[in-house]
């Protein structure tokens, strides 16, 4: 019975702790993005840079396993 509580607790803890970092996340990445916008002078660079710093988010966010979401 107890099991049951401490994983709910857990799962609690690392949602919490997940929600956090994504916050955290969220400023560096927009950041970043409004820098590789006023860093390159051709819409090109600026379109790939910005485009693969999403993906690199995009793919943190998938690492996270699914009942986490």
């Amino acid at each position: 019975m107890n099991s049951k509580k401490d994983n709910a607790k857990r799962e609690t803890v690392i949602r919490t702790i997940l929600h956090y970092l994504g916050s955290l996340l969220g400023t560096p990445v927009f950041l970043l993005c409004a820098y590789w916008f006023f860093h390159f002078e051709t819409w090109t660079e600026r379109g790939v840079y910005i485009g693969l710093t999403l993906l690199a988010v995009y793919i943190l966010i998938k690492l996270v396993p699914k009942k986490y979401h």
